[in-house]
């Protein structure tokens, strides 16, 4: 064997063996060759791919529920992961685990279930599956805050996001409407009574349609005559039961019908 033959038989490629979810058991079948998930203060440079069938439970389908993996490091810390890939390959789900520094934090035994969450509608977990992080070496002690990793996937979701379709907009608003119905009133009554009184007596309450008629003079001793004046008016009888309209002006003489004399009216206009 030449040095080029053993140097291409000693390369070892990556392997993705896949976690399957027994439905009936909820037990997750770790391969062999997962059960190491890093050295300790690794970070996002590992992921796990995870199968299991579509339908579970009561007729639940998991292709249309949130899945998070629940998982606890080996300092005891728990966190959630929200699953972002679900994809469907027939009659089962398809996703994976982005292994972040949270999960492989520290050294020693890690324990993890799935998830599948709906709202407050419908919850399906697995059992306790584990994993284990090896012991690595930082050079220096990093004193940093770190978030969960589902607060940092939720800010690049964020991040991601451009525009919202109006389809959807319209959708959800349709959703919200049919679970959240609004009843409108036909009618809409006064807060008032309305009383009309004088010539005419009539009353509005707003619960249907009203028509009151005001009577118009047409002169005499009981009713009042309307008189339309131009901008050049200038003079005007003030008399019984009549009403001279008018526009506004620098001065106006009102003329009394009796007795006979006159009256300079200024606009304050």
């Amino acid at each position: 064997m030449t040095l080029e033959e053993a140097l291409e038989a000693s390369v070892v490629e990556p392997v993705n063996d896949i976690f399957e979810i027994d439905p009936e058991t909820r037990v997750i079948t770790v391969p062999a060759s997962e059960k190491l998930f890093g050295v300790a203060n690794d970070g996002n440079s590992e992921r796990k791919h995870f199968r299991c069938p579509k339908i579970v439970g009561d007729n639940i389908d998991l292709s249309t529920m949130h899945l998070y993996i629940n998982y606890q490091n080996a300092n005891g810390q728990k966190y959630p992961y929200l699953v972002e890939d679900i994809r469907t390959d027939g009659d089962y789900i398809t996703f994976s685990w982005l292994i972040g520094p949270d999960v492989v934090e520290y050294k020693g035994q890690i324990k993890y279930i799935v998830c599948a969450k709906n709202g407050a509608t419908a919850e399906w977990n697995t059992t306790l599956a584990e994993g284990t992080v090896l012991e690595g070496l930082e050079a220096a002690e990093e004193i940093v805050e770190k978030n969960p990793d589902i607060i940092e996937q939720i800010l690049a979701r964020l991040d991601s996001v451009t525009e919202i379709p109006q389809e959807k907009v319209s959708s959800a608003v349709e959703e919200y409407m049919a679970k959240n119905p609004i009843s409108i009133p036909k009618k809409l009554p006064n807060p008032h009574k309305l009383t009309f009184a004088g010539a005419v007596t009539a009353e509005y309450d707003g619960s249907g349609a009203v028509t009151v008629t005001i009577p118009e003079a047409s002169g005499g001793s009981s009713g009042t005559v309307r008189v339309e004046k131009s901008s050049t008016d200038t003079t005007v009888e003030v008399a019984p039961h009549k009403l001279d309209i008018f526009s506004e002006m620098a001065i106006l003489t009102a003329q009394h019908s009796t007795p006979h004399h006159s009256t300079a009216l200024h606009s304050t206009a």
